[in-house]
């Protein structure tokens, strides 16, 4: 899957390069107004008695904002330049999926071809920590030495890092986007989210498999793929125990894919059968499909079927509800945020919101998302 940063990227070179060619562009100059050459008197305004209006006080006027340069300053795009290399670094560090994603598992990043991501509950502080170093090494940059192409890339990156940080700091369960392709989701496991949904695609079409160093990387990434179903049994048990379920649909959905996968006869697995038909077309002599065969029956079934049975739990105690709205970690969000103060009411809460704060709203922050609100 994709992560949405990489599509920001190219967006923001294409919106760069064309506000370049605009601001280059020579203003033309305004034509001057004829006149006719008669200066009429104006009558005074007065008000209801013939009294003179009051004069009105117009607040001063924000200075201007500097202009734009034509031209980022050598050791300013060199600062930019190094920010952005530093966040790269640091996002496919923690994330070695998605660097062979992007094709980038190769050079400084080889060893991100052997693993698969820390799902586990601890892994969430080291996300924070990474977001707030990429905003702080964005605002140490003055956005008013850039031109219009660094602004658009300065803007772009600054604010995906942001959004992804308060999502980060503000909700303690879920997934943030960040072992999702970039959105967020309620819920560590569904129907939409989790390792189950992502590695086996990866390691069938995205994990390249040249010689005898990549097909035991491959293996490797099985065993990861394990031990990342595990990491997500973990953290779907503490958010569990912080109010936050599946409803039974999403469950019913995720259980569906689950089974699947876990059944699968080995004879047809995609995972098996990938490194069987690449290593058979190199050469490669060695055992790859038996020991492929033994973790994805062995290790990676079982770990399925933990998945299984902590949603099958979670089945029996769950009405069609979505955990959002009844979760006591929900927040009082600031109208603002939605750029309206409208005024509705919580069919469920029958609580009347109106102005600074509106109750129990979605943890997508989504006015859309809350079944609850009228």
């Amino acid at each position: 899957m994709v992560d949405r940063r990489y599509i920001l990227g190219a967006l923001a070179a294409l919106m760069g390069s064309a506000a370049t060619e605009v601001l280059a562009k020579p203003k033309k100059k305004a034509a001057a107004k004829k006149s006719s050459g008669k200066k009429g008197k104006k009558a005074p305004a007065k008000g209801k008695k013939g009294k003179k209006a009051a004069r009105v006080v117009e607040a001063p006027k924000p200075p201007p904002p500097p202009p734009v340069p034509a031209q980022t300053a050598p050791e300013v795009a060199a600062a930019l330049s190094g920010a952005f290399d530093l966040i790269l670094r640091d996002y496919l560090t923690a994330l070695p999926t998605q660097a062979t994603s992007a094709g980038l598992d190769k050079g400084e990043f080889a060893r991100a071809r052997q693993l698969v991501e820390d799902r586990s509950e601890a892994s969430k502080g080291s996300t924070v920590a990474r977001l707030r170093r990429a905003v702080s090494t964005m605002s140490a940059i003055d956005r008013n030495q850039l031109d219009a192409g660094d602004r658009v890339n300065y803007d772009a990156v600054l604010w995906d890092n942001a959004n992804q940080l308060a999502l980060a700091q503000n909700f303690a369960y879920g997934d943030n986007g960040a072992y999702s392709g970039g959105f967020p989701n309620p819920y560590v496991l569904s129907q939409l989210s989790g390792a189950y949904q992502y590695v086996p695609d990866l390691l069938a079409s995205q994990h390249e498999i040249n010689g005898k160093t990549d097909a035991e990387a491959y293996l490797l990434r099985l065993d990861g793929f394990a031990r990342a179903l595990d990491q997500e049994v973990e953290r779907t048990r503490a958010d569990i125990g912080r109010g936050v379920v599946p409803p039974d649909f999403i469950v019913k959905a995720t259980l569906q894919q689950l089974v699947s996968l876990r059944d699968t006869d080995p004879a047809q697995s995609t995972i098996i059968n990938a490194i069987d038909a690449r290593t058979q077309s190199l050469g490669l002599a060695g055992t790859w499909r038996d020991e492929a065969t033994a973790r994805v029956t062995g290790p990676i079934r079982e770990a399925l079927t933990r998945q299984i049975d902590l949603l099958t739990s979670c089945r029996a105690r769950r009405g069609t509800m979505p955990a959002c709205a009844t979760s006591p970690m929900a927040k009082p969000i600031t109208l603002s945020a939605f750029g309206s103060t409208p005024r509705r009411r919580c069919r469920r809460r029958k609580y009347t919101a109106s102005g600074s704060t509106w109750w129990r709203v979605c943890p997508t922050r989504s006015t859309s998302a809350c079944a609850g609100l009228a």
